[in-house]
């Protein structure tokens, strides 16, 4: 579980406690949950999709949000 933290702590900007400094010993081990980090933030992504096309009704300004949440998170 630790090493899934630090992955998701080195690829996105959700704080997880205390930062933690990543040498290349801990980078080999954390590369194995960068596709579960992938699937969190489809995750977060898909319910930000449901949310905003419950807000709103044009398809063209729910993308550009999207990306937007997409960027700030990463």
């Amino acid at each position: 579980m630790r090493h899934f933290l630090i992955a998701l702590q080195f690829l996105t900007i959700i704080p997880i406690g205390n930062k933690i400094t990543i040498d290349k010993k801990k980078l080999c081990f954390i590369t194995v949950y960068f596709p579960f980090i992938g699937l969190v933030l489809g995750l977060i992504l898909s319910c930000a999709n449901q949310l905003f096309s419950l807000i709103l009704s044009e398809p063209l300004l729910i993308n550009v949000f999207l990306i937007v949440l997409l960027i700030i998170l990463t």
